[in-house]
């Protein structure tokens, strides 16, 4: 009995550091916006298992420039989707087969409108256990966007479009 003890909590240490690892977390991902000119408005979260998603839905703001960037506390999650849909039910962005455990994408709309948020589970290496996926949402004036003259912007800020 001992043993079978010593041998759980061994596996327990294991797969705790192992989750520990390698991780995308909330405070980073908002990071990320802070160092490209955003603050932060938003940000949401669920356990996921393969194949199943969550979504928010709220208004964006004409004169705002939006990035949102998903994201996963597990490096079990192979492929988190991103995907933005227009309230006309148009899809404004979705980048298949990334196969990465972050997305994000950023954009603007010519008038206020809501826009809803998907977040899939797109490949796990567990597909059956739900996994930490979450996101979240930053903004900046489209008068701050240009008067950052530069343009130098982080990697994961990607994909503008306007709708």
């Amino acid at each position: 009995m001992k043993f079978k003890q010593k041998l759980m909590s061994s596996f327990i240490l294991l797969l705790t550091s192992v989750t520990a690892y390698g991780q995308y977390t909330y405070d980073e991902a908002c990071d990320i916006l802070r160092k490209n000119g955003y603050t932060i408005s938003d940000g949401k979260y669920n356990y996921l298992q393969q194949g199943y998603s969550f979504d928010y839905t709220r208004k964006f703001q004409e004169g705002n420039h939006y990035a949102v960037i998903a994201y996963t506390g597990s490096e079990y999650v192979k492929d988190i989707g991103l995907l933005l849909w227009l309230d006309n039910g148009e899809l404004l962005f979705h980048q298949p087969y990334l196969g990465s455990n972050s997305e994000s994408a950023n954009f603007a709309v010519k008038w206020d409108r809501e826009v809803k948020i998907e977040i899939r589970n797109e490949s796990s290496t567990y597909p059956d256990y739900k996994f930490y996926c979450g996101f979240v949402i930053g903004y900046k004036k489209m008068d701050d966007q240009r008067s950052n003259g530069d343009g130098n912007r982080s990697i994961e800020i990607k994909n503008t479009r306007k709708n």
